[in-house]
């Protein structure tokens, strides 16, 4: 099955879920809120995003008026909507929400749980969009911490450490950009293979790097016979098997 056939099978899930709760619940009940939330996320990444942050603002609506402002299902809520906010540039609204979750998160799951880990990195991959490098570096570093605490690789590690080397690069540190997308890419052959998208997306920056610098030499080994494209092709190809 198609990524788009699994999305379309979700969303019909999920919108018979939330019949079947509007029908045997009260529209204040939690688990109402959560199937708003999740049928938003769906439509999200359909692309349907009018939609999405319409549910959105109605979960939030619904899980605050019932479950108060500490609640892990809110913060989850306060998460995907700000990832969808910050989709369409909406930033300020984004930022704000996920300093809500992260607020929540900390205070409920305490300071080193990996989805406290999961937020700062979002907020700050937020923060360095807009251009707050200043603001978003030491959230990579909290967050890095936190993610090696639980697990020598994961993929989440990679993503951090692609991140903040792209910070990096955007600050014209050459020397560190490189080593830390060398980093990203060795806790990725760990934890997802070469084969995966994200190993084709920090080998693809890092060979953007060496062009920055003129370094073509270093950069078309990387680049030859488009590498990161079809690393990426092979990775497509796997999930749809999968998704069969």
């Amino acid at each position: 099955m198609s990524r788009r056939g699994n999305t379309a099978q979700a969303e019909r899930f999920f919108r018979e879920s939330l019949e079947i709760d509007l029908v045997t619940l009260s529209k204040e009940h939690p688990d109402v809120g959560i199937s708003l939330s999740n049928l938003a996320g769906v439509l999200s990444k359909a692309g349907n995003y009018s939609a999405a942050e319409s549910l959105f603002a109605e979960a939030l609506q619904v899980q605050r008026a019932i479950l108060g402002e500490q609640d892990l299902d809110l913060s989850t809520t306060l998460n995907n909507y700000a990832s969808l906010l910050k989709k369409q540039g909406k930033y300020t609204m984004a930022g704000s929400l996920l300093r809500e979750a992260l607020r929540i998160r900390r205070e409920e799951l305490g300071e080193t749980h990996w989805h406290v880990a999961n937020t700062l990195n979002n907020l700050a991959h937020l923060l360095a969009e807009q251009g707050d490098d200043a603001g978003a570096e030491p959230l990579y570093y909290e967050a890095l911490s936190i993610y090696r605490g639980e697990r020598e690789a994961h993929s989440n590690i990679g993503i951090a450490l692609n991140n903040l080397a792209n910070l990096y690069r955007a600050r014209g540190n050459v020397a560190l950009a490189e080593s830390t997308y060398d980093q990203a890419l060795e806790i990725y052959r760990k934890s997802v293979g070469e084969s995966h998208y994200l190993f084709a997306d920090c080998l693809s920056n890092l060979a953007l790097l060496r062009e920055d610098i003129k370094d073509f030499a270093g950069a078309e080994p990387l680049h030859r016979g488009d590498q990161a494209c079809n690393i990426s092709k092979i990775a497509l190809r796997v999930a749809c098997r999968r998704s069969s």
